[in-house]
């Protein structure tokens, strides 16, 4: 039976128990689909932030090594905040400045970003718009609009990783 969860006046499905957990599930889906040669990213940080890139919630998922703890943290809350700050709807692989971390998107639907740091930025991406489909912040279609022309999208798409896609 599917839950409800409001928060801020927006109705968020926790079907699957705490976000948390949700978010252990969609990493899990997506990790057998890392590259062959990508032996050591498990996890990373996820943010939830209001439009304005104010954070709501900041989690670990997965493991993450000790030593990229601080920097999948600060990339986490770096990608929500530059959302906020600059009105943008995304920080895109193909829209990012070399210098800057992808893997951030603001809902439309919701208002809200979510931003994820720790694993390569094309699955960040991926990460991210399952999560916030997932949880019911993000309309599947718009999620497809967000990442269509990422370079894994059609692969894990056709591998089931991104269900909402089918």
């Amino acid at each position: 039976m599917a839950h409800r969860l409001l928060w801020e006046g927006y109705m968020f499905d926790a079907s699957q128990g705490d976000w948390v957990a949700q978010a252990g599930t969609v990493l899990g889906n997506l990790l057998p689909h890392l590259p062959e040669t990508d032996d050591h990213h498990f996890g990373g940080v996820f943010c939830l932030a209001r439009s304005n890139g104010q954070p709501i919630l900041v989690t670990v998922v997965g493991d993450v090594a000790r030593n990229k703890h601080p920097q999948c943290w600060t990339h986490a809350l770096e990608k929500a905040t530059r959302i906020g700050k600059n009105g943008d709807d995304s920080a895109r692989l193909t829209r990012c400045p070399p210098e800057q971390w992808a893997g951030a998107f603001r809902s439309r639907a919701s208002g809200f970003i979510g931003s994820f740091s720790g694993l390569p930025e094309d699955f960040d991406e991926i990460f991210v718009v399952n999560l916030m489909v997932d949880i019911g912040a993000m309309e599947p279609h718009e999620a497809f609009e967000l990442v269509r022309d990422n370079p894994e999208f059609e692969r894990l798409r056709k591998a089931g990783a991104c269900i909402w896609a089918d």
